[in-house]
């Protein structure tokens, strides 16, 4: 019986990865995959897993030194050295764009283990705990972090046109389109970027799960709005105007994407269960399997790929016994499978219209940082979640880069006249959370006390507190002499005092 399993997975597996192939044809007209290709892959990726090894060696994440080497073996790296007058000519790089474009089917298999891993990290009874705070944290960064954020946008093209230039001499509708873009976009969070920090600290706890979280749900939220922004802005820029009509009107195509996307991920994980219940055998290949057929079939569905995963990981961890099996064989990939992603996200990074719009991103960057403070803030205290750790939560949610990528590639193919422009910008947001976002995420599970460094410094302390030797409690006693004051009340608050101190000592 499992053997005969075991050839129908192949079988369909194969199958399924050839059409699936055949379906993200990019461009190519030869084969999707090409040798010389692949071969500059494996030389980066040790090169990437080398400086990775290294920041870690420097308390720097990992993860940085896989930017770090798609920005260095980038197409657009030298290409900067030589505007900016570093270099005389330009040599020819490793990590070319034909490179990145045949390497732009491990976004989809990305997709799938984020999403995946996202929701097996959500387990129900963590949900419960800090759902509320969840909810709170998330709606009051988005209540901020918007309307602070197309403010911005706004009164820099109006009075500092000179740093949106893209804006100027559009009409107002215009201005509002845009300001409400970038408003939506400043609830970007990168689940990516997390769950890689996450697996390298090999943090858990509660900090950990809440900060998990909010990011998950906020990247919900960030696709929800965006479908609703991007289908107002185009109501409010087309010529006869816009009527709610037509804003109701899209209305069930946005619902529908999530419909359809949490009834193929409940499929998606009841399929996962089933592997993992009755054949266990080649868990790797039946995930890397699965992901694509997912894919495949959410792309025809056009529904939410990322909620589609998010979901049959979810079922997985909560509604099986297999949540740790599923985890283990997704960490099998997920390594390769991040390095190459952050590095392909960063070499595409175009570092020249970047560095142009850095005012404007200097301040969406600030305001950002404000609306995550105030959003944590007030969120985890009116949740009435009063873990001396939630201080440092606003800063777990500084990293982007992911899906929001993604959307800003969807407004620049748009007939926006402004497209293009609006993407560099987003690219250029996300190469300074990018950057800033990982340290911090690490420094704020470390000051938790949940990160596996934090664990065995916690237990080193203990072990070495243990070793002191024991003070006798009567000596103590008799190493503070009673009060005797002249004012009795002044003497009896004294000697309460003293008792206590006796009291606290003798218990720890």
């Amino acid at each position: 019986m499992r053997k005969a399993l075991n050839l129908i997975l192949l079988i369909v597996a194969l199958g399924t990865v050839m059409l699936v192939l055949r379906e993200y044809e990019f461009g190519n007209t030869n084969s999707v995959f090409q040798p010389k290709s692949l071969a500059a892959t494996g030389f980066i990726l040790l090169a990437a897993f080398s400086i990775g090894e290294f920041f870690k060696l420097l308390n720097i994440p990992a993860l940085l030194g896989y930017i770090a080497a798609g920005i260095v073996f980038g197409p657009n790296f030298f290409a900067a050295l030589n505007a900016w007058g570093g270099i005389e000519s330009i040599p020819e790089v490793l990590f070319s764009k034909s490179v990145i474009s045949d390497l732009t089917l491990i976004n989809v298999l990305t997709v799938g283990v984020i999403g995946t891993m996202g929701g097996g990290e959500l387990i129900l009874e963590d949900i419960k705990q800090n759902l509320k705070a969840i909810v709170l944290v998330v709606a009051l960064i988005f209540a901020i972090a918007l309307p602070a954020t197309a403010v911005a946008v706004l009164w820099v093209a109006r009075d500092l046109p000179q740093y949106l230039p893209f804006l100027t001499g559009l009409s107002i509708e215009h201005h509002y389109a845009a300001a409400l873009l970038f408003g939506v976009f400043a609830v970007a969070m990168s689940p990516a970027a997390t769950l890689a920090i996450l697996q390298e600290t090999r943090a858990h706890g509660r900090f950990t799960s809440l900060a998990l979280g909010v990011v998950i749900v906020a990247d919900l939220v960030l696709v929800a709005a965006f479908l609703l922004a991007f289908a107002f802005d185009k109501i409010l820029l087309a010529p006869e105007g816009f009527t709610v009509a037509l804003l109701v009107a899209e209305l069930p195509k946005i619902g529908a994407e999530f419909g359809y996307a949490i009834l193929l991920g409940v499929a998606t994980g009841a399929v996962f269960i089933a592997f993992l219940r009755f054949v266990r055998q080649r868990s790797l290949f039946f995930t890397i399997a699965i992901i694509f057929i997912t894919s495949a079939i959410s792309v025809k569905l056009h529904a939410e790929t990322l909620l589609a995963f998010l979901t049959a990981g979810f079922m997985v961890q909560n509604f099986s016994k297999h949540g740790h099996d599923m985890i283990r064989a997704l960490e099998k990939i997920s390594l390769p499978v991040f390095m190459i992603y952050f590095m392909t996200q960063a070499a595409q990074l175009d570092l020249q219209a970047v560095a142009g719009f850095a005012v404007i991103t200097a301040i969406l960057t600030v305001v950002r940082a404000g609306a995550l403070y105030l959003g944590a803030t007030l969120g985890t205290h009116w949740a009435k979640s009063e873990s001396p750790t939630n201080r440092y939560l606003w800063v777990a949610f500084f990293s982007r880069g992911g899906v929001d990528l993604v959307l800003a590639a969807k407004v620049a193919s748009s007939s926006l006249p402004w497209g293009v422009e609006f993407q560099t910008v987003i690219m250029a947001c996300v190469v300074v959370h990018i950057m800033i976002g990982p340290p911090l995420l690490k420094l704020a599970l470390d000051w938790s006390g949940e990160t596996e460094d934090a664990r065995r410094q916690t237990a080193e302390e203990a072990e070495a507190f243990e070793q002191l030797p024991a003070v006798n409690v009567s000596t103590v006693g008799e190493s503070f002499p009673t009060a005797r004051f002249e004012d009795p009340e002044l003497s009896a608050r004294v000697t309460e005092l003293r008792a206590l101190l006796v009291d606290l000592h003798r218990d720890h």
